[in-house]
C-alpha cells in the first residue's frame, strides 16, 4: 500500500495499520450506515423506499460503524 498507492500519490501523512492493529490512528473519518453493515456488501440499492424516506425525512438516523 505504502509503494503502489500512498507513495505514487505523494500522501505523506497516510496509513494503513498492519493486520495485528484493530485501532485506527487519530485523526480519521467516520463510517456511518442505515441498517446493518451487510447493506455495504450488497450489489445493488440496499435501501426500500420507506428506508430512503425515513432518512430524508431526518426520523431514521445512521448509525457508526467506525470501529
Amino acid at each position: 500500500m505504502r509503494d503502489r498507492l500512498f507513495g505514487s500519490l505523494k500522501m505523506q501523512h497516510t496509513v494503513l495499520p498492519t493486520s495485528t492493529v484493530n485501532t485506527i490512528p487519530k485523526p480519521y473519518s467516520h463510517g456511518y450506515l442505515y441498517g446493518s453493515s451487510s447493506v455495504a456488501l450488497v450489489g445493488e440499492p440496499p435501501y426500500s423506499p420507506e428506508v430512503i424516506a425515513a432518512a430524508k425525512a431526518g426520523t431514521l438516523l445512521p448509525k457508526g460503524y467506525t470501529e
